[in-house]
């Protein structure tokens, strides 16, 4: 064998116990390790909350699409995309066309959105690097004190996906979203179904799997599989990034189809 052969080996024998000791670190203290977490603001719990007459609490339906661009609606000017809902509320209501967003980044900008603060006052200024830190002043905090009862349904990207920021079992080698539900919470929601990124739905390194809500549901009908072999091949660093495919789901098995009936579900559920 040539020492050339030899190095190459070794290399990859290094790398691979270097995956595998981290592994074993993380899995040694059941439950395992944890990122160092913000402290939990005080619930408030729906008793203590003001009782209105429906005449002074308006219901509020918060819909905020994921990399939509302000152009990509009919009533925006666009010949070729149709948004007829999307239309009819413009009709009905105010189209602000001339508005920004406090960052151009995706975590950066909810926080922001989240508390009405810039990225210099919550400390977020990037993804992939710091969590929102829930003692923050937030939207849906103000709501509950008013007296409403609310849910966050779909996306938040208040957290990060990392190793040192998520729960990991041993015996089921993952992330489950649902573990973030009381972090979460702690925003001024009553109830949450936390939901993520199609290529996030994807992630296949290291063999570790991303479990949420929707990942479960299309297990359960068989369409998993096919679907995150769909994901990879459109993921940001592929050739077919930014080609048109046709999905291996129907429209009922969408993502936003399918956060679009639990928030229906909700939303029947609560008291009129």
């Amino acid at each position: 064998m040539s020492r050339k052969k030899t190095l190459l080996d070794r290399r990859k024998f290094l790398k691979t116990s270097a995956v595998g000791a981290a592994g074993l670190t993380m899995g040694a203290g059941l439950p395992a390790c944890t990122k160092k977490e913000h402290p939990v603001p005080e619930l408030i719990p729906l008793s203590s909350r003001p009782k209105l007459d429906s005449s002074q609490k308006p219901n509020i339906i918060f819909l905020f699409s994921d990399q939509h661009r302000y152009d990509a609606m009919g009533c925006a000017g666009n010949p070729v995309i149709k948004t007829p809902n999307l239309d009819r509320l413009v009709s009905r209501g105010l189209n602000l066309a001339n508005t920004q967003c406090a960052s151009p980044v995706c975590q950066p900008s909810r926080a922001s959105l989240l508390t009405g603060l810039y990225p210099h006052q919550t400390g977020v200024l990037c993804n992939r690097r710091e969590e929102i830190d829930p003692r923050l002043p937030t939207m849906p905090r103000q709501l509950q004190k008013a007296g409403y009862k609310t849910a966050i349904i779909g996306k938040t990207h208040y957290w990060n996906l990392m190793l040192s920021s998520v729960n990991f079992s041993v015996m089921n080698w993952g992330v489950d979203a649902r573990q973030k539900e009381d972090y979460i919470r702690a925003f001024g929601f009553d109830d949450v179904i936390e939901e993520f990124d199609l290529s996030v739905h994807a992630f296949d390194k290291f063999n570790m799997s991303i479990s949420t809500p929707y990942t479960e549901y299309l297990e359960e009908r068989g369409k998993l599989e096919s679907y995150k072999r769909q994901i990879r091949t459109m993921s940001e660093k592929t050739s077919g990034h930014w080609d048109g495919q046709t999905s291996v789901l129907s429209q009922e098995e969408d993502h936003t189809s399918f956060l679009t009936r639990n928030a229906t579900s909700w939303i029947k559920k609560q008291d009129r």
